[in-house]
């Protein structure tokens, strides 16, 4: 219903960036990313500093594998926004997918200095150990999960599946 209410409002010549975003919002919590990014897009472009548009619009544009725009953006989001963790984590997700394991290595230690108990980057930093070594990755993987766990009450569902992948290479089927 709320889905629907938001498209209506969208038909309105005075519609606001806003009922965008809370459309893609909605939308990524459902894992619609290519139905969201169009409506985050209107948004972010529309008010280059609204922090929490440039978020969604980096979360779309990891999932739907466009690695490079999200350095692209990034760099330009940081220099509003240099300490914003979810944008910084954004760009060491996009690093690795980019290939560029060296810096998405160096972006990721330091993130985990300032960061030390967030759950994500110690997902990433498996994931990029995982990609050569599934023994290194997995003490990774346990601390990552462990946070989860620690500060959301429960694991976190991505972490558990790249961690399961990596368990079955080990062989460890417990």
């Amino acid at each position: 219903l709320a889905e629907n209410l938001m498209r209506q409002a969208l038909r309105e010549p005075d519609v606001k960036p806003g009922i965008h975003k809370n459309l893609a919002g909605m939308l990524i919590k459902q894992g619609r990313m290519r139905e969201a990014l169009p409506f985050v897009q209107i948004s972010y472009n529309a008010d280059k500093k609204d922090l929490k548009a440039a978020q969604l619009y980096l979360n779309c544009l990891l999932d739907l594998g466009q690695a490079e725009q999200v350095l692209k953006e990034t760099e330009k989001i940081l220099k509003e926004f240099p300490d914003d963790k979810v944008v910084l984590v954004s760009r060491a997700s996009a690093l690795r997918s980019a290939m560029n394991n060296v810096a998405a290595q160096e972006e990721l230690d330091i993130l985990a200095e300032k960061f030390p108990d967030e759950p994500v980057i110690y997902r990433i930093k498996a994931d990029l150990l995982g990609d050569k070594s599934t023994k290194d990755a997995l003490p990774e993987y346990e601390k990552a999960l462990q946070l989860s766990i620690k500060h959301k009450g429960a694991p976190d569902p991505a972490i558990e599946w790249n961690m399961s992948l990596h368990l079955l290479r080990a062989r460890d089927l417990k």
